[in-house]
């Protein structure tokens, strides 16, 4: 169950994903662009009320889900990395 402070987080950003064409399941918006599924996933820390915000890129060519976990994408980071100019890229 997500936390008060989760449910607002994702409040503030259901606007501008719907805008843009996301379709939301849970704590994750998914938009297809025809060869890849752009994930973004606001993610709870089990240690306080800290979130962090997942991005991925799923390439549909290896794989075959339409609603992939941001950790089954083939691309993947945290928004803070790249706020960081720190860009780390996390492949699995």
């Amino acid at each position: 169950m997500p936390s008060e402070e989760n449910k607002i987080l994702q409040q503030s950003f259901a606007s501008i994903f719907k805008e843009h064409g996301y379709t939301k399941r849970r704590a994750t918006w998914y938009h297809d662009t025809g060869g890849f599924i752009c994930v973004f996933n606001i993610q709870g820390s089990q240690w306080g009320k800290q979130f962090y915000l997942n991005l991925g890129i799923y390439i549909k060519e290896l794989g075959h889900k339409n609603f992939p976990n941001e950790y089954d994408c083939h691309i993947r980071t945290r928004v803070d990395n790249i706020i960081e100019n720190n860009v780390q890229l996390f492949y699995p």
